[in-house]
């Protein structure tokens, strides 16, 4: 008999699961021989063949569906292989164990040690590597960053560019992925579910703790897994879902099976188009050391030599022993596999071009290598071992001077980091960035190259930031991670030290309180005609922050048309103390038109009148404040208040401190035009957020503040508004009672 009949043969072997007694041509065949010849050998063996355990004709796949031997797929990942047999499937990530430090190393072995040996021998268990076809389209929908309308847009689509230019030209649109397949006998799903779970939650706790990431799949996800896995040939989507089993009546394995199964040829086996074959390894070690584990830990070889690379050769050489196999068997594998880069078993030396001189009567040998720069440098030695050594150290230093070139210090690359800034956004933002980055980074960090900086290092560095204000170490912080996440993504360091560097800190600040209407009465019949008095009446009446106070021109206040406003076109700064007026605001909701109030108006009429300069607040010579003046001019109102100060003065030569208490109602010692008339202390700041309270105190409706105060982000009016007019206990509570009919 040969193959074909045999295949005639086995296709004829009908079987019907709902009938028993069912008889096929085989069965007719072998019943008519048997007549004929009861004794006949081939008669004897097909009974023992129908009286086998199980159904064995049935069991003999006919269909690429049947091929694939799992019963049913749940929705929670649970899969059904036989009665008695359930599985579920864990995907874990890359556990870092090559560039990890020894301690880390140990650490790491002994948690996969742990893992190995959790499993007993009730669980079924399988490790799976796998490398599939990526799908590009869904990748980029993974990474797309998308903007934010900030500052920092410029960050994100530069960092977006790099990873889908890397996703481009990298593993040839595969990627890999690593799998925990575990298995329980059981008696139904019923029993099976909760063991299933309790070994899932341990499997992944077990992973995490290695520095891994690791959740369940799901039976979607596994489906789609086998799918990919058996139909490589295809670029089609997996399209399923469960309510399409019921709809079609169809199983699942309708939706992952490949057009066919061959297994006809003893060396490989076909899915479809795609050909496929089997490898076995059986580990005979009696222990299982970290070197064998590194193969299944990104364990690869880059260079298979025992001359100039020694310790990755004795790794190899310890493999081979613990496999039990030879070193060109095991080398043979591992390139097939793509865990070994170049091989010279035979001829270690081959990769130098080596000489032999005389020098002093001496014999030396030589070889040429390339430096940092490009230039060849020639190495000599007496023994060939003597140069190998040499080659290896001045290897050694070249990566280093490289490496020491590449990595540029922290100094340079916050300066070059500035520099890209510099085109985003405003010079006054870029001034608050180059002050807080050269006080709270570069000098504590300046030093250091980037790769070398440590998380304990930031930290560390982050401390005086830490006793500063809220806000100062919340910029401090954006700023350290937006420089060394840049640096990530440039490839200058592979691992940002930044990450987990918390978000929290700084002095908390004390709650602004608005000015009431009695200490606003106060303060300016204290300041009435001095330099103060028309900055604080246009902080007072028009909410104008400070520098959009300052850098006001008489050309955009308009007096006399029939409902008076003034435009915020402008903004005022500093730099090294001399004052600079900007037509770019600190954000586009910061230009707008304020109607002005009536005592506003005629404030700024008398003023216009004695003003002999374009700015509506000038120093004498008409131009803007400096930011040494605008001090000055605010002391008028610091002099007038309660608040008690140290000063300084010089008394034959010498300087002598004194500090002073101001009683309420007292005139000043040494200046006579001076009362200390206020019992409470002002802020630029505070006279804006007088401005904020009395609009909603006037029940206008939030979107109007938000605009009359320039807001970008309705937030911060939001805040303002809810405490403004819902912290009021005695005002809610009858509000509260009325909505519990109390």
């Amino acid at each position: 008999m040969n193959f074909g009949t045999l295949l005639e043969l086995i296709n004829a072997s009908e079987a019907r699961e709902d009938d028993e007694n069912f008889k096929n041509a085989v069965d007719y065949l072998f019943e008519e021989l048997e007549a004929e010849n009861p004794d006949h050998f081939a008669v004897r063996q097909y009974k023992k063949y129908k009286l086998a355990a199980g159904k064995t004709a049935k069991s003999i796949p006919r269909t690429a569906q049947q091929t694939i031997t799992y019963q049913n797929m749940y929705k929670d990942g649970i899969c059904r292989v036989t009665d008695h047999f359930f599985t579920k499937t864990v995907v874990f990530g890359d556990i870092n164990y090559q560039l990890a430090l020894n301690e880390d190393k140990t650490a790491a072995f002994e948690f996969w040690c742990d893992f190995y040996n959790y499993f007993d021998s009730s669980i079924s268990l399988q490790i799976s590597c796998m490398s599939q076809y990526a799908n590009l389209a869904e990748m980029e929908t993974v990474i797309d960053i998308p903007p934010h309308l900030d500052e920092f847009d410029g960050i994100r689509e530069e960092y977006d560019g790099i990873l889908k230019a890397q996703m481009a030209k990298g593993n040839n649109g595969r990627i890999r992925s690593k799998y925990v397949t575990f298995g329980i006998e059981a008696e139904n799903l019923r029993v099976a579910k909760p063991k299933l779970e309790r070994i899932e939650t341990d499997i992944i706790n077990n992973l995490r703790a290695m520095g891994a990431s690791a959740r369940s799949l799901s039976g979607y996800e596994r489906l789609k897994i086998l799918y990919q896995t058996m139909n490589e040939e295809t670029q089609e989507p997996f399209i399923f879902n469960y309510d399409m089993v019921t709809r079609t009546g169809l199983s699942t394995k309708d939706f992952i099976a490949p057009t066919s199964f061959d297994f006809r040829n003893s060396r490989y086996f076909r899915m479809g188009q795609t050909i496929g074959a089997v490898s076995y390894l059986q580990i005979l070690a009696p222990e299982l050391s970290d070197k064998m584990s590194l193969v299944g830990q990104n364990g690869r070889i880059d260079m298979l030599n025992a001359v100039w690379r020694r310790k990755e050769y004795e790794r190899f050489c310890n493999m081979c022993y613990l496999l039990g196999v030879s070193k060109q068997a095991l080398s043979i594998r591992m390139l097939r596999l793509g865990l070994l880069g170049e091989e010279h078993l035979r001829h270690p030396n081959e990769i130098l071009d080596i000489v032999t001189v005389m020098l002093g009567g001496i014999e030396y040998y030589r070889t040429r290598i390339e430096d940092a720069d490009g230039k060849r440098v020639a190495l000599y030695g007496r023994t060939r071992e003597e140069l190998y050594d040499k080659v290896e150290e001045a290897k050694r230093q070249i990566e280093e001077c490289s490496f020491r070139r590449e990595t540029p210090t922290v100094k340079e690359y916050c300066e070059k980091w500035l520099l890209m800034q510099s085109a985003h956004v405003r010079a006054t933002t870029l001034l608050d960035y180059t002050s807080k980055v050269k006080n709270y980074i570069i000098k504590p960090l300046g030093h250091m190259y980037m790769a070398d900086v440590t998380p304990d290092d930031v930290k560390l560095a982050v401390l005086p930031a830490a006793k500063k204000s809220e806000s100062v170490y919340r910029s401090v912080n954006m700023l350290m991670k937006c420089i060394f996440y840049s640096a990530e993504d440039s490839h200058i360091i592979d691992e940002n030290p930044t990450k987990k560097l918390s978000a929290k800190g700084g002095v908390p600040q004390k709650t602004k309180e608005a000015l009431t209407d009695e200490q606003v009465d106060l303060l300016l019949d204290s300041i009435k005609g001095l330099p103060p008095y028309v900055f604080v009446m246009l902080g007072l009446y028009a909410g104008l922050r400070r520098e959009e106070i300052l850098a006001l021109k008489w050309d955009c206040v308009f007096l006399d048309v029939e409902a008076p406003y003034l435009s915020v076109r402008r903004a005022w700064h500093t730099e090294h103390n001399r004052p600079v007026i900007l037509t770019e605001l600190k954000t586009k909701a910061a230009s707008r038109d304020v109607p002005l109030p009536k005592c506003l108006v005629e404030c700024l009429k008398e003023a216009k009148e004695n003003s002999t300069s374009e700015y509506v607040v000038a120093n004498s010579e008409g131009e803007p404040l400096s930011y040494t003046q605008f001090k000055r001019v605010w002391q008028y109102i610091v002099t007038r208040s309660t608040k008690e100060r140290t000063y300084v003065r010089y008394v034959n030569g010498e300087k002598i401190k004194h500090t002073i208490s101001p009683v309420l109602g007292e005139v000043a010692p040494h200046n006579g035009k001076v009362t200390y008339s206020m019992d409470f202390q002002v802020t630029p700041h505070q006279l804006r957020h007088t401005y904020i309270t009395n609009l909603i105190y006037a029940q206008v409706d939030p979107k109007t503040v938000q605009y009359l105060a320039g807001h970008e982000n309705s937030k911060i009016t939001m805040d303002i508004y809810a405490k403004v007019k819902y912290n009021k206990p005695k005002e809610l509570a009858a509000v509260v009672n009325g909505a519990f009919g109390q």
